[in-house]
């Protein structure tokens, strides 16, 4: 979880973009590690939260987004 923010903002760097571009955010709950899938699913609930954005949560198995937006 150290390594979460520099590689984050590392990412919007790299997409030559800010948390204020970003029109909506995701996160998988499976399948994968659930330590992993866990710290991924909050960091994206709570970036969407504070950026008053839609939050998808699509299994990794499906392959259609936006999935079950949740504001």
């Amino acid at each position: 979880a150290c390594n979460l923010a520099p590689l984050m903002r590392q990412a919007l760097d790299t997409a030559d973009c800010d948390i204020a571009g970003i029109d909506a955010f995701t996160s998988t709950f499976g399948p994968g590690l659930s330590c992993s899938l866990l710290i991924g699913n909050v960091v994206a609930k709570a970036l969407a939260v504070t950026a008053k954005r839609p939050y998808a949560r699509p299994s990794t198995k499906e392959r259609r987004i936006p999935i079950r937006l949740q504001q």
